[in-house]
């Protein structure tokens, strides 16, 4: 059975260390997965969004934690799971290692859940999230990214389709709730079908 990984990269303010419980229930105890989570320097909303648009030394700083570990992982089989504003560090992350040519792992899976990335009402967010699409967008995703998932929900204000190259974005439609924060809890979108397809796939594709 192969070795393989699973990072989890959290969104503002949600460095919540037990979030893996429920992503883990959709791995079976034989399985050999190590389980990561990229801590990046989070203290409320508000510090998080004024540190991310005033200091470049700030984001460069969470953006490199990613970096690191995807380079921990290697070339072993590796399912990133970024939420929310997670999924902007994970971007940068993977656009940063393949201009520098440090991209090397082949054996890439990416599934955003509530992602900011695809456009944020958040105050600042939306203004630093516009010029990452207007200076750092690239035509192509690398070719080590293998699957690129982004699961939304409209319903969840800060989530939205993402058109990106290889993108394959899966609406979900999450009964009785109101729109708002309850639904961008990254815990709504790990208890999905869509969610758990993509787990088991990444399992079964890799002999996990």
């Amino acid at each position: 059975m192969a070795n393989g990984n699973i990072i989890y990269v959290h969104g503002l303010n949600t460095a919540n260390p037990f979030y893996h419980k429920k992503w883990s229930k959709n791995i079976p105890e034989s399985s050999i997965l190590k389980q990561h989570i990229v801590k990046w320097d989070s203290w409320s909303w508000e510090k998080d969004l004024f540190r991310i648009y005033m200091s470049k030394v700030y984001r460069d700083k969470q953006i490199q934690k990613v970096i690191d570990k995807i380079t921990e992982c290697k070339d072993e089989p590796t399912l990133i799971i970024p939420h929310s504003w997670g999924t902007v560090w994970t971007y940068k992350a993977w656009n940063r290692m393949n201009k520098a040519g440090l991209l090397k792992n082949q054996n890439i899976w990416i599934v955003m859940v509530g992602a900011a990335l695809g456009g944020t009402n958040l105050p600042f967010g939306g203004v630093y999230i516009k010029k990452i699409q207007e200076q750092y967008r690239i035509d192509k995703t690398p070719p080590q990214i293998q699957k690129l998932f982004n699961i939304y929900n409209d319903d969840d204000y800060v989530s939205s389709r993402i058109y990106m190259d290889r993108m394959e974005n899966l609406k979900i439609d999450v009964g009785g709730f109101h729109p708002g924060m309850q639904e961008h809890d990254a815990t709504i979108y790990f208890k999905t079908m869509e969610f758990r397809y993509i787990m088991q796939s990444f399992m079964k594709t890799f002999n996990l």
